[in-house]
């Protein structure tokens, strides 16, 4: 009997038929994350039924107990965010019952999650299972000692150059530091006295000069005219002016030279010298 040779139309098929059933399993898997996704992105802005519907669209596409688990936290999430505590406890029971150590996918408020902690216990204890233990740590060993090696030479001494002290850099004194003050106020009353006084010494001067021009021309037998009176009695009152502008003048620098003393020794520069000078 001659072997049986598969039909060529037979054997396309059936190849047809397997290409064509992965893809519809390959995109309800893209379904599946796109609806979750939709979900969590509800949630987060506060439509929750909106969310609740999407879940469900998720739940029919769900694959594996991962999934299931998943789709079911989600839910447990969004009715406690409901107020609907009660359901949501209902939700994370189921989802623990099928993995006991699964954890929270989204963040959640600390009471939410303290809730969600009594339920797993609740959980582990209706399984049967123990409570989970923190890891303790573990001590890093201590790294063994170097060996010590054995050598016939004689052991070194640990030699340590001697610390050298080092001079401190220079640092300039106050004194070098410290511009020299020129004592300006002192030189300016000085200077302004010295003016006065050269000022006050021309005048009584010319005072002087005016007066003995005008006693001379009353010492000769010949008086001077009556024409000539009136000018004369004009240079003898200049005269007695410059006079008292002399003289005020001669206070000015009298004034301006005690000035210039008193300032000197009220300078800081002018007293430390005169104490040193004391001293």
């Amino acid at each position: 009997m001659p072997p049986l040779r598969p039909s060529p139309r037979l054997v396309l098929a059936v190849a047809l038929s397997i290409l064509g059933f992965f893809p519809p399993a390959a995109q309800a898997q893209d379904d599946f994350q796109r609806y979750l996704l939709a979900a969590e992105r509800l949630y987060e802005s506060g439509e929750n039924e909106r969310a609740l519907v999407q879940l469900e669209r998720a739940r029919g596409l769900a694959r594996g107990l991962a999934q299931d688990v998943a789709v079911t936290l989600r839910e447990g999430i969004f009715l406690a965010d409901m107020g609907q505590s009660a359901k949501a406890q209902m939700a994370f029971r189921e989802g623990l019952l099928l993995d006991p150590d699964a954890k929270l996918p989204l963040r959640v408020s600390p009471k939410l999650e303290r809730d969600f902690e009594d339920v797993r216990t609740r959980v582990r204890k209706e399984l049967g299972l123990s409570e989970r233990s923190s890891p303790t740590p573990v001590k890093p060993q201590a790294a063994p000692p170097a060996p010590v090696v054995q050598t016939d030479r004689p052991r070194q001494p640990n030699l340590k150059a001697p610390e050298v002290e080092l001079d401190p850099a220079y640092a300039p004194s106050a004194v070098a530091v410290a511009p020299s003050r020129i004592p300006v106020v002192p030189i300016v009353f000085a200077g302004v006295g010295v003016v006065a006084a050269s000022v006050g010494a021309v005048m009584g001067l010319q005072s002087r000069s005016a007066v003995s021009q005008v006693r001379d021309s009353f010492a000769g037998d010949a008086l001077p005219s009556v024409s000539e009176l009136p000018g004369l009695s004009q240079q003898l009152e200049d005269a007695r002016s410059q006079a008292r502008l002399a003289n005020v003048m001669f206070g000015t620098a009298a004034l301006a030279a005690a000035g210039s003393v008193i300032s000197y020794l009220l300078s800081p520069s002018g007293g430390e010298r005169d104490v040193k000078e004391a001293r």
